[in-house]
């Protein structure tokens, strides 16, 4: 397995869309945020400081990637923002697999302004 790390980078990701999970038996947030899709940041080109032959091959390809949240948060919270974490990926014979990993910054608000918590 080969990872890259944009921690410090701070690459901010838009999502165009959430990947949610639900939890019925949650009373207070039965459904959370687990994953964003966004509009990939590395059009055509793959990230600074990495190895373009270790680079996965076709994830500078696509138009979306989509990104696991190393931490959820309530469907009804919205950060701030969302930033690229790490890229991780291993190649077989026939293709690599890749995990985008991304995570929230700052505060969660509610649709009502209130703040429910920050990070």
């Amino acid at each position: 397995m080969t990872s890259s790390g944009f921690c410090g980078q701070h690459l901010h990701l838009e999502p165009v869309a959430y990947v949610v999970e639900e939890h019925p038996d949650d009373q207070r947030n039965p459904v959370w945020v687990c994953g964003v899709v966004v509009a990939n940041p590395f059009g055509g080109e793959g990230p600074e400081g990495v190895d373009q032959r270790e680079w996965p091959a076709g994830l500078t390809d696509t138009a979306l990637l989509v990104c696991s949240l190393a931490h959820w948060h309530p469907w009804p919270d919205v950060p701030e923002g969302y930033e690229l974490r790490t890229v991780e990926w291993t190649h077989t014979t026939d293709f690599a697999v890749v995990r985008v990993v991304a995570d929230w910054r700052g505060e969660l608000r509610r649709h009502d302004e209130s703040v429910r918590t920050a990070r």
